[in-house]
């Protein structure tokens, strides 16, 4: 933020060359042109010259020349707003640099104290504190002036703890460490006199942590015009830009949060240098400047500054991998003549560039260049047990995925396959340097199942039960793994051992109540008694645990028990329970009838005359179909997954669609949409329980929409919301293919004027989103990949397709065009590919329960 705003004189040729000056820090010339128009037109020129002379003083700050700045500052009162020069006069009581000894500090400080104590006075009796008022207590908090507290004295007592505590904080945010800061502002009440401090520091710790919302809230919070404030421009990621130039925003930084004075020129001369294209010269101006400091992987300013000059990213350009290639050129040139500087700066690149660009070595390569990381760091801060656990877990757990894809023969992406040995090998060195790196063992284990080495993995898991029974992964990954095997005792020890260490999992809650289910029907089997099982499930249930955990739900516990218990009077009971807790009828019965079949069992007699009277239902809608849907996907995990699309459960399923489809598709548009968005996405269709049944449903919703849009768009009464409702159905289910690109974005187009007629901005804002998706805006296309057209060969009109067009059965042959890629760094090997089984295996293992475990349920 400017003092005025300069985009009024964009257009005015007179005003030209001063607004070029201003821009390239000329202050004094673009004073002396500023001047001269004021003489024609006062009024209408003044701002520029406000402006400039608010340049000349920030740029006297910044090379300390803080008499010739008050006098700007006293000639600017005559013209300038009183808001402007209370900023200005605030930026001046902040020291751009140490102050020399021979200095009345002394003085200074005392009278700041003075002012603070009064207004800690009146801010108890809730008046507001003065712009001059708080510009003294920053300059206090920045000073090393010890107030005189006299015994007795309650006020200052308490107002020198709070100073202290702000002085604390200021340190320890300067230094990186969060919990100390967090710490010292806990001592800080909210409506202290240092509150500004309190809400700018921790904005900042905040930004640190890429809490970026938490971090606008509080600088938001900030006294406008105040010192923090500008320097909070430059912290807050949401503004627009610096409230200075760099000249006076850094020593301003850097005394707010406690860095040295002199690490400010060379920050100026690198931001200068970055600017022009001189990348490398301002890497050198950084390092040597900050004498050490820079580059680092500390937290603080340094390691902040290390992250933003060296370019690894998931973006990166040519030009970034010639300064990456220079850079190390430069630093290898010059580690002989450094001792020091030039190790730090290759362990830094280095780390950067192993952590950005792993995909894109070979597993030869990138272990060879983290041992030289790891021996760096060794060598830089001497041996560190925990540290080197880390690194060798970095890189065993970075081996142990799937490496950047290429292309086949055919033209197909494959990806390249894990090193699982290297990545065995790397993770035994991270738990043999620090046994207590319970990640480290538990991404061993996970290698051994990538593995197959059963015999390797159990024996570990059991040494891990052992060595860490108070890790909730370990425990329940022991007890599904127990589960698997049937050994139900032995899994619900190990499941309850880590229910009580997170009793609000519900994962855990799932297996425990699948072990228990799965023992039950074991107990049937026998001829045990099993009303004691029904009573140990019922701590674990719920009312409404949402569809991911639908196992909880107590409604469908009721209905199994009624399905299973043995005791007629117990059955009808949960029946009755059941009846009077389930979301719906429609829910109930559909759930009982589709379970059924599965153990074995016929429903009541009265099933099929209830099932047809809430099947047909006036309340029924497309939320209902969404819950059936869940449903059905439940039970084929209690059916082993087995395919549902010629079950009874399926069966009933089409038949509420059909219902739903032979009513008025006007009746619940908004209710259509979300069936679309939840349940027919392109991940829920791979994944659905009932694929054909949910593509004849959505065949037969397309065929039903055409219709009644094309018999109402002669009328010119459709709304807008079908019209979308059919446009994401084309694209959702691909058949997008199957018309032309023109008439597609004609229909867009003409839904989207009819809902911004009507006001319906959520569905302008949809439907704008398919036109780019959909290829149809300009920032449809990725910066880093070629755009491919998703209509293809559909793209043009049917009878408009030449001879020469290629018939769309041999299109379908086609390899599909290959996407632009970034450079990469190397060459990916072959490496010797894994069986698909293992993974499957070991995802089962980690996700809980197999559909097989609940093949008896």
């Amino acid at each position: 933020m400017t003092s005025c705003d300069l985009a009024d004189f964009a257009s005015d040729p007179a005003a030209a060359p001063v607004l070029h000056l201003l821009k390239d820090g000329k202050w004094r010339k673009a004073r002396d042109a500023a001047k001269q128009l004021c003489k024609d037109a006062r009024d209408r020129y003044l701002p520029l010259l406000i402006e400039s002379n608010v340049g000349l003083v920030r740029g006297m700050l910044a090379k300390g020349l803080r008499e010739e700045a008050k006098t700007v500052i006293d000639y600017l009162e005559t013209i300038a707003p009183a808001s402007l020069i209370t900023m200005l006069r605030a930026e001046i009581a902040v020291p751009a640099g140490p102050a020399p000894a021979d200095k009345a500090v002394e003085g200074g400080g005392a009278l700041a104290w003075a002012v603070t104590l009064r207004l800690g006075q009146q801010l108890a009796l809730g008046k507001e504190a003065s712009p001059e008022d708080l510009a003294a207590v920053d300059s206090l908090v920045i000073d090393d002036f010890i107030p005189p507290v006299a015994p007795g004295n309650a006020d200052g007592e308490r107002l020198a703890v709070e100073l202290a505590a702000a002085r604390k904080a200021c340190q320890a945010t300067g230094d990186g460490r969060w919990e100390d800061a967090k710490h010292a502002l806990r001592e800080l009440p909210q409506h202290s006199v240092f509150r500004h401090w309190r809400l700018f520091l921790r904005g900042v710790r905040c930004v640190f942590e890429e809490d970026f919302e938490t971090a606008r809230r509080c600088l938001a919070g900030l006294p406008t015009g105040g010192a923090l404030a500008i320097a909070a421009e430059t912290f807050d990621p949401a503004s627009g830009g610096p409230a200075a130039p760099a000249e006076a925003r850094v020593p301003l930084l850097l005394a707010a949060t406690g860095q040295p004075a002199a690490w400010g020129g060379p920050i100026i001369s690198a931001a200068t240098e970055w600017k022009a294209g001189k990348r490398i010269k301002s890497f050198e101006t950084l390092r040597a400047g900050l004498k050490g400091a820079f580059p680092s992987l500390r937290p603080g300013l340094g390691s902040v500054l290390t992250d933003t000059i060296l370019p690894f990213g998931e973006r990166m350009t040519d030009e970034d991998y010639q300064f990456c290639d220079a850079l190390v050129s430069r630093i290898t040139r010059s580690q002989g003549k450094r001792s020091r500087a030039a190790p730090e700066a290759m362990l830094t690149l280095m780390r950067a560039m192993c952590v950005a660009e792993s995909h894109d070595f070979t597993a030869e390569d990138l272990e060879s260049s983290w041992r030289t990381v790891m021996a760096l760091w060794n060598e830089l801060e001497g041996p560190d047990a925990a540290r080197d656990s880390a690194a060798w877990h970095w890189l065993g757990g970075t081996l142990a995925k799937p490496g950047t894809s290429h292309y086949g023969i055919f033209g197909f992406e494959i990806p390249e396959e894990p090193d699982l040995p290297r990545a065995r090998a790397a993770l035994k060195r991270a738990v043999e340097c620090d046994p207590q790196n319970e990640a480290a063992w538990l991404a061993l284990l996970e290698v051994l199942s990538l593995q197959q080495d059963g015999k390797s993995h159990n024996r570990l898991l059991g040494e891990l039960v052992k060595r860490f029974p108070r890790n909730k992964k370990i425990l329940a990954l022991a007890g599904n793994e127990a589960l698997a095997r049937k050994t139900y005792a032995k899994s619900l020890a190990a499941l309850e051992a880590a229910l009580a260490l997170d009793p609000l999992d519900k994962d855990i809650k799932v297996s425990i109540l699948v072990a228990r289910v799965l023992q039950t029907r074991e107990y049937l089997r026998k001829g045990r008694p099993v009303a004691e099982q029904w009573a140990l499930m019922e701590p674990l249930l719920e009312d409404r645990p949402g569809q991911g955990h639908l196992m909880l739900a107590r409604w469908i516990s009721r209905v199994r028990q009624g399905l299973l218990d043995p005791d007629p009077e117990a059955a009808q009971r949960a029946r009755a329970d059941a009846e009077r807790l389930a979301p719906s009828q429609l829910e109930r019965l559909f759930l009982e009838n589709a379970l059924a079949p599965i153990y074995k069992i016929k429903p009541q007699g009265s099933w099929l005359r209830d099932w047809n009277a809430a099947s047909h239902g006036a309340c029924l809608g497309w939320s209902e179909l969404s819950k059936l849907l869940a449903l059905l996907e439940f039970i084929q995990q209690v059916n082993a997954g087995k395919n549902q699309d010629r079950t009874q459960g399926s069966a009933h399923w089409l038949q509420v669609s059909h219902a739903l489809l032979d009513q008025d598709l006007d009746k619940d548009p908004d209710g259509l949409l979300t069936f679309l968005e939840q349940s027919v996405s392109r991940a829920a269709r791979r994944e659905s329980p009932a694929p054909n049944a949910l593509d004849r449903c959505l065949m037969d919703l397309e065929i039903k929409l055409d219709k009644k849009i094309k018999s109402r768009k002669k009328r010119k009464k459709v709304d807008p919301r079908l019209q979308l409702a059919r446009l994401r159905l084309l694209e959702l289910t691909g058949n997008y293919q199957f018309t032309s690109k023109e008439g597609f974005f004609d229909d867009l187009d003409e839904a989207a004027a009819d809902a911004a007629k009507l006001g319906m901005a959520a569905v302008v804002g949809q439907l704008e989103a398919i036109r780019i998706r959909m290829g149809g805006a300009d920032d449809a296309h990725d910066l880093d990949e070629a755009f491919v057209d998703p209509f293809g060969a559909a793209s043009y009109d049917d009878e408009e397709v030449s001879e020469d067009a290629v018939p769309p059965s041999e299109q379908e042959a086609m390899p599909p065009p290959k996407p632009a890629k970034k450079k990469p760094r190397k060459k990916a090997a072959k490496k010797k590919p894994a069986k698909k089984a293992a993974a499957k295996k070991a995802a089962r293992k980690s996700a809980g329960p197999s559909s097989d475990q609940l093949d008896l349920f």
